[in-house]
């Protein structure tokens, strides 16, 4: 299954043998066969650009590598990876840029590992020396449109957990990040309402995976 973000709202690609097909009916989802003409793929990202009339769309067929294929032939693909640090606190470390708050992260330079790109983009943009890389939480897509709208962009970012315990941070400014701040757990739900969809879904895995984990070690 893939789940990509268009406008704020997914556009899940799936089989119709999975189970993400019965549990998410409502009326405000969209569920459709996928015929194979390239044309109904554009319909649906139009449908989400331009619209709200449905939460989510659904689109199912036999063969989703070839469901997969067709989709992404139709955007020029971006490679990018970002990490999600905490401390010894468990605080998170989020980043305050053009009105939304969000994790750092940046495109894939050439010859550079997904590692690589999220260790360089954290450090660059949070102003951090030291950093530990730990596991990959999960990887995210989004769409996007160039600022003359005339090309749609779809850039799938690697998310990598990482640790530091570094006090003072830098937000880098020749990328309009205005802020940066570790947050408690606790308090994470506030900034998650003042963030983009597929960031706090980022967040809420990492939580999971990180209470399964301390579940398991108790």
């Amino acid at each position: 299954m893939y789940k990509i973000y268009i406008n704020e709202s997914p556009l899940i690609l799936c089989t119709p043998e999975n189970t993400v097909l019965h549990k998410q009916r409502s009326i405000d989802t969209l569920i459709m066969p996928y015929t194979g003409r390239k044309k109904q793929l554009f319909q649906y990202i139009d449908l989400l650009e331009k619209s709200n009339k449905y939460t989510q769309v659904i689109i199912h067929h036999p063969d989703q590598s070839k469901l997969w294929k067709d989709f992404i032939s139709l955007f020029e693909w971006i490679e990018a990876a970002g990490g999600l640090v905490t401390n010894s606190k468990s605080q998170i470390l989020m980043i305050y840029r053009r009105g939304f708050w969000d994790l750092p992260k940046g495109k894939k330079e050439a010859l550079e590992t997904n590692k690589e790109c999220a260790l360089r983009e954290v450090k660059e943009e949070c102003g951090l020396r030291e950093v530990t890389l730990g596991k990959k939480i999960t990887k995210s897509y989004h769409v996007y449109r160039t600022r003359g709208r005339q090309l749609r962009m779809l850039k799938k970012t690697n998310w990598y957990h990482m640790t530091s315990d570094q006090k003072k941070l830098v937000p880098q400014a020749q990328e309009k990040i205005e802020k940066a701040k570790w947050i408690a757990v606790k308090d994470i739900s506030a900034y998650e309402s003042k963030a983009y969809n597929n960031i706090v879904e980022v967040i809420q895995t990492y939580l999971i995976l990180a209470k399964k984990k301390n579940t398991t070690n108790s």
